[in-house]
């Protein structure tokens, strides 16, 4: 069977789906101190979340335009809104 998808995107993929997973066990787990600020209570997760889509964005640019698509001209990656 042909192999469809660059080593590159199938890497970038998996690593967005592993840390869907962290977050999603975080949520699962009780929290063990009260915080100060309501706001703060699920920013490590949220902070997963994000990650996670902007790995699958560099997946999908990576698949479509190759591995140097991501990279900007002075060697650095691009962000999630360079993206």
């Amino acid at each position: 069977m042909p192999r469809y998808l660059r080593k590159e995107t199938v890497r970038l993929l998996e690593a967005s789906a592993n840390m869907l997973s962290l977050a999603i066990v975080g949520l699962g787990i009780p929290r063990r101190f009260s915080v100060k600020e309501a706001a703060s209570t699920y920013v490590a997760e949220i902070g997963l979340i994000g990650a996670s889509a902007e790995l699958a964005m560099a997946a999908c640019i990576v698949q479509v335009n190759g591995p140097d698509a991501m990279k900007l001209r002075s060697g650095s990656f691009k962000s999630a809104s360079e993206i």
